[in-house]
């Protein structure tokens, strides 16, 4: 059984409070043509970013500037997404780049060509539900299994993008009617080409049972997520209004 689980949870969400959430950066939205937010923003606002502060104080006991070190890391994520979009899609001849996780996704792309049968379903594709939207990266038949890949040029990996691509799969299976057999966290160095795979085949009863764990996980913080909005939007009706208008 590799099936999506219905939980309680799900039920419930459907009583959070609907509203516009007004982020500048949203640009999914729902059926009802009311903006929402992307996985990674509700992951960001509702997940402990403790390691995230370590790493910008380690940036800075180096003496480097953590927003330069993040912009930089930024551009470089994005143009190896660009490159591999291109790539799968034939529309670049891969010899001349020279970006570095561009190279690391080539060595795995093609040894897993060499090695198996492949073929690109979907690639940089964006979807929506009533709730959250997201763009997958991209979306592999890999014989006769689908899988899902993110491609991640972080220096960690950690169960926070798991949750990313459990909200994925849901969003698969609502966008596409694609029941996905697995996913995979391809992790891109930045500093020589090469890579690491996370491999979960929700065939394997161990693999299945973390992905429906991530899911409930994920479908609890996007019903926090909602109320905390919620919460503070009463706040203010009830206190800071009161307080402007007096």
């Amino acid at each position: 059984m590799h099936d999506i689980q219905n939980y309680p949870i799900t039920e419930v969400l459907n009583e959070v409070p609907s509203y516009n959430i007004n982020i500048g950066s949203n640009v999914y939205y729902n059926t009802n043509h009311a903006s929402v937010p992307r996985v990674t923003q509700i992951l960001s606002e509702t997940l402990d970013s403790t390691a995230l502060i370590r790493w910008a104080n380690r940036i800075g006991l180096r003496r480097e500037k953590y927003d330069e070190v993040l912009d930089k890391a930024a551009i470089i994520g994005t143009e190896a997404h660009s490159l591999i979009e291109n790539y799968i899609k034939n529309q670049i001849d891969d010899e001349y780049s020279n970006n570095i996780p561009f190279k690391g996704f080539l060595m795995w792309y093609k040894g897993l060509c060499k090695n198996n049968t492949v073929k690109p379903l979907y690639s940089e594709y964006s979807m929506s539900n009533q709730f959250f939207g997201g763009t997958l990266d991209l979306l592999l038949q890999i014989n006769d299994k689908i899988f899902l890949v993110d491609f991640k040029t972080s220096n960690y990996v950690s169960e926070k993008y798991f949750l990313q691509l459990a909200a994925y799969r849901w969003l698969i299976y609502q966008n596409l009617n694609i029941n996905i057999d697995g996913c995979i966290v391809l992790q891109l160095s930045k500093y020589a080409p090469g890579y690491n795979e996370y491999v979960l085949d929700f065939h394997n009863p161990d693999d299945y049972q973390f992905i429906e764990e991530c899911h409930r996980a994920y479908l609890a913080l996007v019903y926090a997520y909602y109320n905390a909005h919620y919460i503070k939007e009463r706040y203010y009706e009830l206190f800071e209004r009161k307080e402007e208008a007096g």
